[in-house]
């Protein structure tokens, strides 16, 4: 805002910096108007922030430009040009001390110093960097990579570069000095450094002064005319009185609107040259000798003086006026179909102050320049637009004003030059400011769409358990999608760029039909979507702490299907509640429901599946309990037990609430090994006697056994026909048991279950199939190793009979029908049962017999009844 007498608010600041990090690093401890160091003509500043990166310290420098101040009262740090950064920590680049210092190397462009006292010990060091036109400083740099001049302090806590200030032109040489505060020099006494910058010797003569629109100097400007914002290039021929080097002059630049003239610094091309070039920038505002900008208004004549020769010749310009300018045009589409306009913003820049007109053209006898407003399709081919609104006197001014709808907006009647259409435009402008035409201005692309976006296309919904879903579709991009289920609106969304989009929450019951409309930015809207319905399913929630893990599959029907489920790991150490007996801790979690109670139940059972962080030995002796808090107790009522393995298993249950997996201490079962039937090491579906015995051996070296028992059951009906228990047991010896049926067995099939308990409730169970058939003689024999190697080797053969037989005998034979081998069966071999002997491949006579190929012929005989088996053997050494 202007400055004017009296008190004034701070929020009136044309604008207003923050720190990028808006934390503690000091940001605005110092700032410093710098001149112009990049050679374009506008200012530029800087500010230091000393506590940024663990308080090494940075400097922002900023750059001015042609719409500084900003439009916006508030720009963040981050709009800085150059980043100049410490690069040591707690060294504080800039705490107290950042100055411009003019320009100290004779260059024409402005300089910078900055302070950093607390470096080295405190010693303190000052950073000069030199203003740069060509290689401008951007982004982040290191200070020293920056600095152009380093001086350093030699003692240690002398603090150099306390503070830094330029200090003008002391010699009147055309070139600044700059002087370095010492804050602790000689005891503290303190003291200032003066530098003296480039040594420069003024020229005492000029013969002549040129004007040029062009910083190559190739475009001399005879009439000497040129407008406000422009950059005159001078240049002077004088006569060098230093021939070492490039030496600097001095010209006063005047104008009618200000009472003082300006010094623009002018340098010589070349050692000796005697030509000097500088240049200065016209501008309607106050004039500025750090940016070497003169102050003149249209119409003004600007004097050209050398300052240290009032005789010399003298050149003047006169200001004429600067062309008028458009920027930053954005159109938005109001309206749809017959009504849909197009409002024009844009901004409207003149440094004359002038007003501009659209409508010149009506009155301007050069038909060739054509509408001042036009549109295209394809930025190629325009044609003229049809425009409502301020078309004449749109305030303009050398900042830029910003026309809108709420200001002197102009409108595109789109709908009378392309009717209804979807298609992507430009507008471009061209202002006149009653003295001549600007160039065109260009907007970027825009979208014009007053027709109905298509209907929605809406994906099916997956089986769902909740009753808040997801719904999901296709739709023309850049547009809001409306869903509904059952005809009643239940959100919305908006379609992404590529045409998809994902609507949530969307409440639904079950078979709820859903659908969906589309409305573009315009506020067309489609026609209905397709209908998709909602199907419901169990909820399938997963759950991850660490190596423990929870699957719960819980029913659509469950009273908590839609409610919210959290699941914790608990410390079996930290539960104070002990194992129930014999049995041992393996994990403990909780499982619950957001209705507040310690145990919910469920109207259907609720299967989990539990990755337990541990590994049991084995998967046996396992006990899954909730913990009752009405009788302080783990009870296992409403769970079952589905599948266990060693490091997971799977149950379902009723409820949720505290759970706990046990194992028992001893998890181990007994073991059952030579089973026998009637003595001899039992076959499955061997033919036994009536009356048989059943044997084995039983062990437990853990707990120890302690019950047993022997079952013989039909296999038809596992109906029980005869048994034997015994309990009272405590041994973890190895046990021989037999049971010795009293009740003869009738024809049929038959199963013996022989069943072991330890002392810690292990159960192991091993079922015999069997045999018994009195009335009909069955027989069957098996034998091997076949071939076989008599030197190394036993044939073994066993046999099944299924009732007892007169005579069993064996006859082996050679290919010739000879009979090598004889055995005839006595009294134990004839009875009924399995039995098994063995033949060592000899002669009756006891001699060895060669390998070839033998048959062997096996016969039962029970009074009438003959049975015969014929096997064939290979002898092969």
């Amino acid at each position: 805002s202007d400055l004017v007498d009296g008190d004034d608010e701070l929020s009136k600041a044309d604008a207003i910096f923050f720190s990028k990090d808006n934390g503690n690093d000091a940001f605005g401890e110092s700032f410093a108007g710098l001149g112009d160091i990049n050679g374009d003509g506008f200012g530029d500043f800087a500010i230091s922030a000393p506590r940024t990166n663990g308080s090494k310290g940075v400097v922002y420098i900023y750059y001015g430009g042609l719409r500084f101040p900003f439009s916006s009262k508030v720009s963040g740090v981050r709009s800085w040009s150059a980043s100049i950064e410490g690069e040591t920590g707690f060294y504080y680049l800039g705490l107290h001390s950042l100055s411009g210092i003019g320009d100290v190397n004779g260059d024409l462009l402005n300089d910078i110093a900055i302070g950093e006292y607390w470096s080295t010990n405190k010693r303190g060091k000052v950073y000069v960097i030199y203003g740069k036109s060509e290689t401008v400083l951007t982004g982040n740099i290191a200070v020293s990579t920056a600095s152009d001049l380093i001086i350093s302090g030699e003692t240690d806590s002398i603090q150099v570069g306390y503070t830094v200030s330029s200090g003008g032109e002391i010699n009147e040489d055309g070139v600044s000095e700059f002087l370095v505060g010492v804050n602790k020099l000689d005891s503290s006494k303190g003291g200032a450094y003066v530098f003296q910058g480039f040594k420069n010797v003024t020229p005492n003569s000029v013969s002549a002064i040129k004007l040029y629109s062009d910083s190559s100097f190739s475009t001399e400007s005879p009439l000497g005319q040129f407008s406000n914002r422009d950059m005159v290039y001078v240049e002077a021929l004088a006569t060098d009185q230093k021939s070492t080097s490039r030496n600097i002059m001095e010209v006063m630049v005047s104008s009618n609107s200000v009472s003082r003239g300006t010094l623009v610094r002018l340098r010589e091309t070349s050692v000796n040259s005697g030509t000097f070039r500088g240049h200065f920038k016209l501008v309607r505002s106050r004039s500025s000798f750090l940016a070497e900008q003169i102050s003149a208004d249209l119409s003004d004549t600007v004097t050209i003086t050398p300052k240290f020769d009032s005789g010399s010749p003298n050149k003047t310009l006169t200001i004429i006026n600067a062309v008028p300018k458009i920027d930053d045009i954005s159109v938005q589409q109001v309206g749809t179909n017959n009504s849909t306009e197009m409002r024009i913003s844009y901004l409207a820049t003149d440094y004359d102050n002038n007003a501009i007109n659209f409508n010149q053209d009506s009155f301007d006898v050069d038909a060739s320049k054509g509408n001042q407003v036009q549109y295209s399709s394809d930025g190629l081919t325009w044609a003229n637009a049809k425009i409502i609104g301020t078309l004449s006197n749109s305030n303009a001014s050398e900042n830029g004003t910003a026309h809108s709808t709420s200001f002197q907006g102009l409108v595109w009647d789109v709908v009378n030059d392309v009717g209804v259409t979807d298609n992507m435009f430009q507008i471009r402008m061209k202002p006149h400011d009653s003295v001549e035409y600007g160039d065109y201005s260009v907007s970027s692309q825009f979208h014009v769409d007053n027709v109905a976006p298509n209907a929605p296309v809406l994906s099916s919904i997956p089986f769902t358990y909740a009753e808040e879903i997801t719904v999901t579709g296709s739709a023309e991009a850049n547009t809001t999608v409306f869903v509904y289920v059952d005809n009643s609106f239940e959100a919305s969304a908006n379609v992404s760029n590529d045409g998809l989009f994902s609507v949530f929450p969307v409440t639904v019951t079950q078979d709820a039909l859903v659908t969906a409309i589309l409305e573009d930015a315009i506020g067309y809207r489609s026609v209905t979507s397709n209908v998709v319905t909602a199907n419901f399913s169990s909820s399938i929630k997963v759950f991850n702490i660490g190596e423990l893990g929870v699957t719960l599959s819980i029913p659509l029907n469950a009273v908590t299907n839609n409610r919210a489920v959290s699941f914790a790991s608990v410390s079996t150490s930290s539960i104070g509640i002990a194992a129930p007996s014999t049995f041992t801790y393996v994990e403990a979690f909780s499982l619950a429901i957001d209705d507040g109670v310690d145990r919910t139940t469920f109207s259907d059972p609720v299967t989990v599946t539990l990755k337990m962080s541990v590994e049991m030995p084995v998967n046996s002796g396992v006990s899954v309990n909730y913990y009752d808090t009405s009788t302080s107790s783990w009870k296992s009522d409403g769970i079952t037990l589905v599948n266990v393995g060693l490091d997971s298993l799977q149950f379902t249950t009723n409820h949720f609430t505290l759970f706990a997996v046990f194992q028992l201490r001893d998890p181990y079962p007994p073991v059952i090994t030579n089973i026998k039937l009637d003595g001899v090491l039992a076959v499955d579906n061997s033919y036994i006697d009536v009356t048989p015995t059943i044997s084995a051996e039983i062990q437990d070296g853990d707990s120890g056994i302690s019950t047993w028992s022997i079952t013989i059951q039909k296999q038809s009906s596992s109906t029980p026909v005869d048994s034997k228990e015994v309990g009272g047991l405590s041994s973890t010896s190895n046990m021989l048991i037999s049971f010795n049926s009293v009740t003869s067995l009738t024809d049929d099939a038959y199963q013996a279950v022989i069943s072991a308990t330890d002392a810690n409730g292990n159960i192991t169970a091993k079922t015999l199939l069997f045999n018994v058939n009195s009335a009909a003689l069955f027989f069957d024999i098996l034998h091997a190793p076949n071939p076989f190697n008599p030197d190394s080797q036993t044939m073994k053969f066993g046999y099944s009979i299924s009732q007892p037989v007169d005579s069993f005998d064996i006859h082996i034979l050679s290919l010739r029908r000879d009979t090598v081998w004889r055995y005839r069966g006595g009294d134990v071999e004839k009875q009924a049962g399995y039995h098994t002997l063995s033949w060592d491949g000899k002669r009756d006579d006891g001699t060895d017999l060669p390998n070839g190929v033998y048959y062997g012929y096996c016969i039962v005989k029970s009074g009438s009844t003959t049975e015969k088996k014929r096997l064939k053997i290979a002898i092969l050494r």
